[in-house]
């Protein structure tokens, strides 16, 4: 039995909303007048369970676009209208990420890039996840033309959104370098987490694996793996956390550069499981980020 693995198919369109914590969370519950589409022209694409979009806070947004736009070229559309700051990241003039800008000085916790999945219901899942012990920050509301979406955390605490998009999913082809290519939620107690998942959003589930305190398994919809769940490493200074990985060409040469640019590399290149070269970055606010190298080449379907 083949799976298509993720990694080659993730191409998000668009973002909301970033933070691990929930104070961090509550801090861009903001009034907006509508958001970008996560797709144009629209469609009835749709793919539950699948990232669909990815979004940062951001006390300085000169800096974090003056970051993100020299390691990955990326560029920004300012978006007027919302309420605040608001931008959509482009490569190559796809979307690819959104930057909101936070507008108080209080402490908010460290920031954190935040993904989106898809659900065919936001308030079906937002209640299954109250049922199952996670927590409701934002409760759903609708942001035309982008869709219906919430955000939440686990009960591990790591802060997740949802999303029913109004325009289509982003379709399931390989990301481009400068594009997401993967998300990993890293956690405390995986078998646990792994049901919650499973529970609100359908997941299947493969690979799982333990050995000590080492814990690491796939999701996935559609025969796609969307994401994996991951053991937390023991000793850290980060509670469970969900980590989203950017496509790049040469992952030594990418942390390098993000050194220069004010970010520190906590993970040094290393290979993974699937024989992947990746690092994780933070970037100079203090979010972390994974880049990674793809391996496979351009075939999508992996054994399991």
């Amino acid at each position: 039995m083949l799976m298509k693995f993720a990694p080659l198919v993730q191409r998000p369109r668009s973002w909301c909303m970033a933070l691990v914590a929930l104070a961090a969370a509550s801090n861009i519950a903001v009034a907006v007048a509508e958001m970008p589409a996560l797709t144009m022209p629209p469609s009835a694409e749709r793919h539950v369970g699948k990232v669909i979009w990815r979004e940062l806070t951001s006390v300085d947004v000169p800096a974090t676009k003056n970051f993100y736009g020299t390691l990955f070229g990326w560029t920004f559309d300012d978006v007027d209208g919302l309420g605040t700051a608001y931008s959509v990241a482009r490569r190559d003039g796809r979307p690819v990420a959104g930057i909101i800008a936070r507008t108080d000085d209080r402490e908010k916790g460290q920031p954190a890039w935040l993904p989106y999945l898809s659900v065919s219901s936001v308030d079906t899942a937002r209640a299954l996840l109250l049922r199952r012990g996670g927590r409701s920050h934002r409760a759903p509301e609708d942001y035309p033309p982008r869709g219906r979406q919430a955000v939440a955390t686990d009960p591990d605490g790591a802060t997740f959104g949802l999303m029913d998009s109004h325009s289509a999913d982003p379709p399931d082809e390989l990301a481009e370098p400068g594009e997401w290519l993967w998300t990993s939620l890293l956690a405390t107690h995986v078998a646990d987490e792994i049901g919650f998942y499973q529970a609100v959003v359908g997941y299947e589930v493969f690979g799982l694996e333990a050995t000590g305190s080492a814990e690491h398994a796939i999701l996935a919809t559609e025969d796609y793996a969307r994401a994996s769940v991951n053991g937390l490493p023991e000793g850290g200074s980060r509670h469970p956390h969900w980590l989203c990985f950017v496509r790049v060409v040469d992952v030594g040469k990418s942390a390098a550069l993000a050194r220069e640019l004010g970010g520190r590399v906590v993970v040094e290149p290393r290979v993974d499981r699937h024989g992947s070269l990746f690092a994780v970055i933070v970037d100079p606010a203090g979010a972390p980020l994974g880049i990674m190298e793809w391996a496979a080449g351009d075939d999508p379907a992996v054994a399991k």
